[in-house]
């Protein structure tokens, strides 16, 4: 037929059309042959006509064609529409519909014209009375609106408005208006004809914008009035629907021929073999070979018209596109395909598996998003002949993974940087990330110089999928706290110093010590135990400290004063007179002492010593060389003299305090044995 009045009757649309229809008796009027159903304030008002609204304010009503429509087909849509004969005073018009509500869905009155509360939904409205918060210009009007609402000013407007009529006039005349409404899917181009002229034209994504990727919908008409009103009615017809410019058919099965013209035009079917009334809008078509067939019939808008359909009989089959493998991946997590088959029209696609997952169905497309065996049967809506095709999708999540290896456990004040290296066990891309700072050496390769944490992934190059994998960098920078202690100033007296009160902290490290004298003439006596060294000379000595775990350093200095004492009362400095040099640590040698201080080692303090021993025939024996050592009783060389008497004189002189000087003499008796 050629396209002046086309539209296609999907399969799968008329396979739940009916299902519709039987569902829904008792629920809502069915009329015409059981074509329409009707909602509301809608009747039937004969000759397959409908009374929208009956002039009466706040009237609502619907009229819903029994069989959904696939707007993957197109369609081409004759009828008549009166809006009654109150003109100034009349409201408030009447919509065409697609929506997804179903046959009984139904508006809100006023001046929406029942399309309020339809999404999502398209609509073509007639309006004639104005909105003017709807953005409505003043004479009646045509517009293309979507999602329930009528405001030409919203984002869902999406043509229009345009007058009804070319010259601006009034269509509440009482008379029947001719409109067309077509549907192009190819070029996504929605066309409204009023009085067989061309109105309004707009390129509109009706799937995929208007109705979210969904092409069924059911069509039909709304209506409503409000303050004002008018006896709105459309008419149309059963064969609304027409057969396209191809028809397919089983060996030996039937389908049926649909022409729309004027209700009282006369049909001509050529030829009549196959056919079982060649004059008949619809007549039952049984051909045993492929034909073409001619039909003759006045036509609303164009007078006498020839269309044709060319039938084909053959048996049905079906296929999947695009060819496999169908591989769901962590980048694919979808899978889209198509049945296509030898019927372009007049199939009927049912989509079904035991173990994926069907996401969505629409005809003959299909969506998965889970592995399994996918089942298309493709059935012919005007019999019982069908064919079936098998899809298999797989998954394929596979991952790179990888080890990742660090030079350092943590930061510290020895490991300023930690090294953290990737190592994959593939090809893949990846991608560092994190809170702690970094600089990037190369894909594998990181420095961390600031703790925090570092986030490694992977991407699969042919699956996308990620391996994730975060890597914690802790820091520990605790310096030593060190505190050197104190120590008592030198003298001569006490010529040497412990320190004390070392304190080294925390205590749950391992602290390594170092005591060094930072004065030439500074000089640490006992170095082995650093929390109690012993000082020899006054200066200045640090304390150094470096933790074990950490490799963090603090020191302290302690300052070892020097200071004079006063004098050394030597008034009762003497010698002994016996000496037994038997090595029992029992009067071994001769040395100073006082008798008033016995204890004192008087020795220590003396700067000059001079010592002189004589035996009996007055021979020098023995002669010091001017330090003050203790005598033992032996000769100038070495060999230890015999028992005996021997004279001694000693020459001192001691500073310590002040300069103290003398001399003492007297005999000395050497005895072998204990005295």
């Amino acid at each position: 037929m050629t396209n002046r009045c086309r539209a296609l009757l999907p399969p799968l649309a008329l396979l739940l059309g009916l299902l519709d229809i039987t569902g829904v008796l008792g629920r809502h009027s069915l009329h015409a042959q059981e074509s329409y159903f009707l909602n509301g304030s809608a009747q039937a008002v004969g000759e397959i006509c409908y009374q929208i609204t009956a002039a009466v304010n706040t009237q609502n009503g619907t009229v819903w064609y029994a069989n959904p429509i696939d707007l993957t087909e197109p369609f081409d849509l004759q009828f008549t529409m009166n809006f009654g004969t109150n003109d100034s005073n009349g409201a408030d018009g009447m919509v065409f519909v697609l929506q997804t509500a179903g046959t009984d869905a139904i508006g809100e009155s006023g001046g929406g014209m029942g399309f309020n509360g339809f999404d999502p939904s398209f609509g073509v409205e007639f309006d004639t009375w104005q909105n003017s918060d709807y953005g409505d210009p003043f004479g009646d009007h045509i517009a293309f609106v979507s999602n329930g609402s009528v405001s030409h000013t919203a984002p869902s407007a999406l043509g229009g408005p345009v007058n009804a009529l070319a010259n601006g006039g009034n269509i509440e005349d009482g008379q029947d208006h001719v409109v067309r409404i077509a549907w192009d899917p190819v070029s996504q181009t929605v066309t409204a004809s009023f009085d067989c002229e061309e109105r309004l034209s707009s390129e509109i994504d009706l799937i995929g914008d208007v109705f979210n990727g969904s092409s069924l919908v059911t069509f039909g008409f709304s209506g409503s009035t409000g303050g004002a009103n008018n006896n709105q009615t459309v008419c149309l017809q059963d064969n609304i629907i027409t057969t396209g410019p191809n028809a397919f058919v089983c060996p030996g099965e039937s389908v049926m021929l649909s022409a729309v013209g004027l209700p009282e035009s006369t049909f001509s079917w050529t030829p009549a073999q196959g056919l079982n009334d060649p004059n008949s809008a619809t007549p039952i078509c049984t051909p045993e070979e492929t034909t073409t067939y001619v039909v003759s019939y006045e036509s609303f808008c164009d007078g006498l018209v020839s269309d044709s359909v060319l039938v084909t009989v053959e048996p049905i089959e079906v296929d999947v596109t695009p060819d496999g493998p169908f591989v769901l991946t962590c980048a694919t997590d979808e899978v889209d395909f198509a049945a296509v088959s030898n019927f372009s029209a007049g199939v009927n696609y049912l989509w079904t598996t035991t173990d994926g997952n069907l996401s969505a169905t629409a005809g003959p497309f299909a969506t998965v998003d889970a592995p399994g065996t996918y089942q298309v049967v493709a059935t012919a809506t005007n019999g019982e002949c069908a064919a079936e095709a098998f899809v298999e999708v797989v998954e394929d999540l596979s991952v790179v993974t990888f080890d990742i290896t660090t030079d350092a456990p943590q930061l510290t004040c020895t490991d300023t940087v930690v090294n953290v290296n990737a190592s994959l066990d593939g090809p893949a891309t990846i991608n560092w990330a994190g809170t702690a700072e970094f600089a990037l050496m190369d894909d594998f390769n990181i420095e961390v110089y600031a703790p925090g944490t570092i986030t490694i992934e992977t991407e699969h190059p042919t699956t996308g999928c990620t391996w994730v994998t975060e890597v914690d960098i802790s820091q520990d920078v605790t310096a030593p706290v060190v505190d050197a202690g104190q120590a008592d100033s030198l003298t001569c007296l006490s010529p040497t110093s412990v320190v004390e009160g070392i304190l080294v902290s925390p205590a749950s490290y391992t602290a390594i010590m170092n005591w060094v004298a930072n004065d030439e003439e500074g000089g640490i006596i006992n170095p082995l135990d650093p929390f109690a060294p012993v000082i020899g000379a006054a200066g200045t000595y640090a304390l150094s400290v470096t933790f074990l775990e950490n490799g963090c350093e603090s020191s302290d200095t302690l300052v070892v004063a020097s200071a004079v004492p006063p004098p050394v009362d030597i008034s009762s400095v003497t010698l002994p007179n016996v000496i037994t040099p038997n090595n029992d640590n029992k009067n071994d040698g001769l040395a100073l002492f006082l008798a008033d201080e016995p204890s004192r080692n008087l020795m220590e303090l003396i700067d000059s010593y001079q010592l002189r021993v004589f035996n009996r025939w007055g021979d020098l024996v023995y002669q010091n060389a001017g330090l003050p050592i203790r005598w033992k009783g032996n000769a100038s060389d070495g060999d230890l003299l015999n028992a005996g008497t021997y004279y001694v004189i000693v020459d001192y002189k001691i500073t310590c305090g002040g300069v103290q000087e003398g001399g003492l003499h007297g005999d000395v008796k050497i005895l072998t044995g204990t005295p």
